[in-house]
């Protein structure tokens, strides 16, 4: 099968100034990553903090410009051509993050957060969108009673929920999931994981899943990307990379999850 989603070369950098007229540094997030998805597929990307994960994530969203790089989807070049970039807005990703409170504004209701984009966008009346927002909230296991509640008023679990009906209501092509289980208790994470495969499997959604967890990637990801200090170490179906790590790096993260086996998914407890 094809690739759908093409990255080639991805580099970046940060550059820091030292004081007022102090020396300038820099630190390299990514040293040239190459990788892609196929449709419908969920690809985990895996590493410790600070191995570049999320600078990936935002990179591809349109949140950070790349340093060198270019990044595809179904055949049309977001970044990296003679072109300019294509805006975030027009990329057809949508993003859900880690820490589904802070990424709610607690001063609005879920029908303004779930519904915004279309707000935003006028395409369509408010009765509709108001439907839209119900049907949207039903995908994601709440009622529709929920639209007129605030973030606050909800579970950790449900509010991630609340994220991934916002991030579905505008019908994106590609969902990057940065780490959105790892705030929950393991039972809640088993629903938001069966949630996201449900949904992949409904609207043949092509998925990015960014984590730290080998577990989780376990009972998630169809293959993986392993990534450490800006590059990629490691990567193959996920049940490959775990019955026979080849990468130090792969063998410390599997290691780090205590009572994790190989092709068991999440362990409980």
């Amino acid at each position: 099968m094809s690739a759908f989603i093409e990255v080639r070369d991805l580099r970046k950098a940060f550059r820091r100034r030292s004081g007022l007229f102090g020396p300038s540094s820099e630190t390299r997030a990514l040293g040239g990553v190459s990788f892609d998805i196929r449709k419908g597929e969920i690809l985990g990307l895996v590493g410790e903090s600070g191995s570049g994960k999320s600078t990936i994530a935002k990179v591809l969203l349109g949140l950070l410009d790349p340093d060198a790089g270019s990044f595809s989807v179904g055949g049309e070049r977001m970044f990296g051509g003679a072109e300019p970039a294509v805006p975030a807005v027009r990329r057809g990703i949508q993003m859900v993050f880690q820490d589904p409170y802070s990424s709610l504004d607690p001063r609005m209701n879920v029908r303004a957060i779930v519904g915004e984009g279309l707000d935003i966008a006028r395409a369509l009346p408010r009765a509709a969108i108001d439907q839209r927002v119900a049907e949207h909230l039903a995908l994601v296991g709440l009622d529709a009673s929920a639209m007129r509640k605030y973030p606050h008023q909800f579970s950790g679990g449900q509010r991630q929920r609340i994220c991934i009906a916002r991030a579905l209501i505008l019908e994106p092509r590609v969902l990057i999931a940065d780490e959105p289980v790892s705030a929950l208790d393991v039972s809640v994470q088993m629903q938001v994981l069966n949630l996201l495969l449900d949904l992949r499997d409904k609207f043949q959604l092509t998925m990015l899943f960014v984590s730290h967890d080998m577990a989780v990637i376990d009972y998630l990801c169809d293959r993986v990307i392993v990534l450490y200090r800006g590059e990629v170490v490691e990567t193959g179906e996920t049940t490959q990379v775990l019955d026979a790590p080849q990468h130090p790096y792969t063998q410390k993260l599997i290691a780090a999850r205590p009572g994790m086996r190989t092709g068991s998914g999440i362990p409980a407890g």
